[in-house]
């Protein structure tokens, strides 16, 4: 096996699932520091993760931080960020942004998501006002408030490279996919009332914590494989199967508020079903790579 299958299989495979969240996570967005180091450690680099316990603390390492030129990542709530290019629809999801400054009480910071159309080829100038914008020191506070998490992290040099323990990351990806379809149900069962509905925002949050993290995370992270094998390539069919499906109900649900969605939740259980079914077979022939 090639260096750099081995660089990279530690991220294309990975989920995880987050209780205190109830969501799932995968790919480069599970924010465990094994997973986190993979590429800065290649630099003599770790990323650093600070959490406090209230706002003047994160404030003031902010603050330090960039006197000292150091941008940091912080987490917002997805749904409260002023981007032109996300739909307002109050999500207390956690969004990674990047402060590179703090003027006269402005956050202002980078945003490498912003709603921007992938499909097209953007530059800068053209995306900025998406992606790159400030807020008032008072509304991050009100935002950070929401998830009451005051996340900072950083890159700083290290001795020490952390080595990550593949066959651990895998092993402990193939317990989440052995659960999925139940982590699904339980999802589902929680926003879906006694008359088969549920509501526009509750569905647009299931779409962020369970169906996004293997529809587009995993599927994106499986892109990477440099000669994927037919079972993740049938893998990555089935999670892009999923992602459409999905779009097409949340299409249904936002024109009829009244959709009895209970039906549409069996059909997408079934393609659940299916995903973790060859997940799982993807995962055994990896872990048997690392023996």
């Amino acid at each position: 096996m090639s260096r750099k299958k081995i660089d990279t299989f530690e991220i294309e495979h990975k989920i995880e699932f987050d209780k205190s969240q109830n969501s799932l996570n995968a790919g480069v967005l599970i924010q465990s520091s094994e997973i986190i180091n993979i590429v800065p450690n290649k630099y003599n680099l770790e990323m650093v993760h600070n959490e406090f316990d209230n706002f003047s603390n994160y404030f003031e390492k902010a603050k330090n931080l960039l006197k000292d030129g150091t941008a940091f990542l912080t987490s917002l709530a997805q749904g409260y960020i002023p981007s032109a290019g996300y739909k307002q629809n109050k999500s207390k999801n956690g969004h990674a942004v990047i402060v590179y400054k703090i003027e006269e009480d402005r956050f202002y910071f980078l945003d490498p998501d912003g709603g921007v159309n992938r499909k097209e080829k953007n530059k800068f100038e053209k995306v900025k006002d998406l992606v790159s914008y400030n807020i008032h020191k008072s509304e991050v506070q009100k935002i950070l408030e929401i998830r009451n998490k005051f996340i900072i992290g950083y890159l700083e040099k290290q001795n020490n490279k952390i080595e990550s323990n593949i066959l651990n990351i895998l092993t402990e990806s193939k317990q989440t996919f052995e659960n999925l379809s139940k982590i699904f149900r339980e999802q589902a069962d929680s926003i879906i009332n006694k008359n088969g509905k549920c509501s526009y925002d509750d569905f647009y949050s299931f779409i962020i914590r369970i169906i996004k993290p293997i529809a587009l995370d995993l599927k994106n992270a499986l892109l990477t494989i440099p000669n994927p094998s037919d079972q993740e390539l049938k893998l990555i069919s089935k999670l892009d199967e999923l992602f459409h499906k999905t779009l097409k109900i949340q299409k249904l649900l936002k024109e009829n508020p009244d959709l009895i969605i209970r039906d549409h939740f069996k059909s997408l259980s079934e393609m659940i079903n299916k995903i973790q079914f060859v997940a799982i077979k993807v995962v055994n022939d990896e872990i048997q790579k690392c023996h």
